[in-house]
């Protein structure tokens, strides 16, 4: 009698927070292994850039792409009831391939490239380090000591290259995060005891720039979804690595995105720093035991990754997918059962306030709706119905056109914010900044690569180039001729928002809009598909708008979104500054509201 199924046999008790994970994890090793080329006479054997060694559509291989050894790696080293690649010879073989494909690609002077011949990037060096010295520790005596002592020479020049370079061009948490790993990781495989003082120094440095809201900083403020990157490292470091400070900080940044968790499973998105909603559940699941609070963001957003509110492995494009996949293989080594009920998340509240000072964010849980809003970022906000735990508004800020390009109410550093009388208000005053929707073109691509060619093969010149291009693509801002005022009050049953556009002077404007989703700086990890873009939500048209801002007219909107009567309610009012309602008679009207 053939044996019976394991899903058949299997008790009907809701399933060990490891195994959620495992099935991620197996379910996307084949799509990790088709980017290898796993073809022994190939001159690209080893390579996990598909595009480049399959289709030949990239003229160079992206070399963080041979991070997707980590989780395979995993899967090598360890067993699970639904694990085939547990001990396989092959995999092993592909790996110690990978390896040395990986350390052909180092320059003499230790350094890995990034996305560009001779980029010599301070992070890709150390991401490799983590990954090579990761991969290594798994393998274990699959790998030959002569392909371990490669290792440990190309992770140690690695290091050397590191300790005189830097990443300058903006403080990125995650980035930082993954260095203080990998110099544990390194100095565990090396024995070189002296990489711990530099990962010491890296976590000294990422406390420093913790808020004192909880969250790390992503450039220049909190991003929701980049938070649970750098968890997976930061957690994972201090684990290998006890830091005197983290402890404290890594609880706090866990209560700060406990907050960022939405009644659908979702998790961040347009008033985060980097507008992502992706989700990397390995440091959560690795402080589970002590944080209770990880625990319970851990099983709510696990719960719900079915409803395709977040980025997972399974969604994820190429870019993101080993990374991701490595957070996703690190909580099904760390999950484990629940001894105690974890506590009720901020959406789950009926009666919560909480306002962020340093960034801004305002949080509001009622028995009715949960919203976020982020004052720094001109007010972007988003409202989910808590009865039908659904996305029920949401805004990402005005642009207009002018001149041929868009302006934002929506960037970083261009917003002053005031508090109201209670925490339930706040008001800014944001400026319209230009907005960054820069494409690569022939022309661009034939400079980079002279420039690949010459400049980047001095490590100054290059980091100097480097910090101009992220500072026109990301970190850069140009004043726009208009602002902003919005008042936003949270009241029990409805969110009233309240907003004027004024114009310096008389400029012409060809288009305006109240945006639900907009992308103002390149930022390639956001923008991927939410099922809850799917529900509709009402915005208002701008009719008029254009004209009034060109003649140097205020115009004003008013909304109140409310939730009094058992469905969604909004209404929209537009008029000319004359004539525009004050924010107590648009709260006291919103009874009046019609329903969308």
């Amino acid at each position: 009698m053939a044996p019976e199924p394991i899903a058949a046999s299997m008790p009907s008790t809701p399933p060990e927070p490891r195994d959620r994970y495992w099935h991620v994890l197996i379910g996307v090793a084949p799509r990790l292994l088709s980017l290898l080329d796993r073809e022994e006479r190939s001159p690209t054997r080893g390579s996990f850039d598909r595009v480049n060694w399959a289709w030949k559509f990239r003229d160079f291989p992206l070399t963080m792409w041979q991070a997707s050894m980590m989780p395979l790696a995993t899967l090598y080293a360890h067993a699970h009831h639904a694990n085939p690649y547990a001990g396989n010879a092959r995999l092993a073989h592909w790996l110690s391939i990978a390896m040395e494909h990986t350390l052909s690609r180092q320059h003499r002077n230790g350094a890995f490239d990034s996305f560009t011949p001779y980029s010599q990037d301070h992070g890709v060096t150390l991401a490799m380090v983590l990954t090579l010295a990761t991969t290594a520790d798994l393998l274990g005596d699959a790998l030959s000591a002569t392909q371990r002592e490669r290792v440990v020479t190309g992770i140690d020049r690695a290091c050397r290259f590191a300790e005189e370079s830097d990443e300058d061009y903006a403080f990125i948490n995650n980035h930082q995060a993954a260095f203080a790993l990998a110099y544990v990781r390194a100095a565990r495989l090396t024995g070189n005891t002296g990489l711990l003082a530099r990962a010491d120094a890296v976590m000294d440095q990422i406390c420093e720039h913790q808020s004192p809201d909880g969250w790390f900083e992503e450039y220049g403020g909190p991003d929701p979804g980049y938070e649970t990157f750098g968890l997976t490292y930061l957690a994972l470091a201090n684990a290998e690595r006890p830091h005197a400070r983290l402890n404290a900080a890594l609880t706090r940044s866990v209560d700060f995105l406990s907050h960022c968790v939405h009644p659908d499973g979702s998790i961040g998105g347009n008033y985060g720093s980097r507008n992502t909603g992706q989700y990397a559940p390995g440091g959560l699941e690795v402080l589970a035991p002590r944080v209770p609070m990880a625990a319970a963001v851990a099983d709510f957003v696990a719960a719900r990754l079915e409803d395709g509110n977040v980025v997972t492995p399974l969604r994820s494009d190429d870019d993101n997918l080993p990374l991701l996949t490595f957070s996703y293989s690190v909580a099904a080594l760390h999950a484990t059962s629940r001894l105690a009920p974890a506590p009720s998340l901020p959406c789950q509240g009926d009666h919560v306030l909480r306002r962020f000072d340093d960034s801004r964010i305002v949080v509001a849980a009622t028995p009715r709706y949960f919203a976020v809003t982020n004052l720094a970022k001109g007010g972007a906000m988003r409202i989910f119905d808590r009865r039908t735990a659904t996305l029920a508004y949401e805004d990402s800020g005005y642009v207009v056109s002018s001149d041929g390009r868009e302006w934002s109410t929506q960037l970083l550093g261009e917003s002053a914010v005031t508090w109201g009388p209670t925490l339930a208000e706040g008001v800014v005053v944001a400026r319209f900044a230009a907005v960054k929707r820069e494409l690569l073109t022939p022309v661009k691509f034939l400079v980079l690569r002279i420039l690949n060619l010459t400049v980047f093969r001095s490590v100054r010149l290059g980091a100097m180039v480097r910090r101009m291009i992220i500072a026109r693509l990301i970190t850069g801002r140009e004043r726009g001729a208009w602002s902003l005022r919005r008042e936003v009050v949270f009241d029990e049953e409805q969110v009233v928002v309240h907003d004027e556009v004024v114009p310096d002077e008389a400029h012409r404007v060809t288009f305006a809009s109240l945006e639900r989703s907009l992308l103002p700086i390149h930022m390639g990890s956001a923008k991927y598909f939410h099922a809850n873009e799917l529900t509709s939500v009402s915005l208002p048209s701008l009719d008029g708008w254009s004209d009034a801002l060109s003649a140097g007219r205020p115009v004003t909107l008013s909304q109140v979104i409310s939730f009094a009567a058992g469905a969604v309610q909004h209404r929209q009012e537009h008029v000319g500054a004359s004539a525009a309602p004050s924010l107590a008679a648009s709260r006291a009207r919103g009874a009046a509201s019609r329903t969308v």
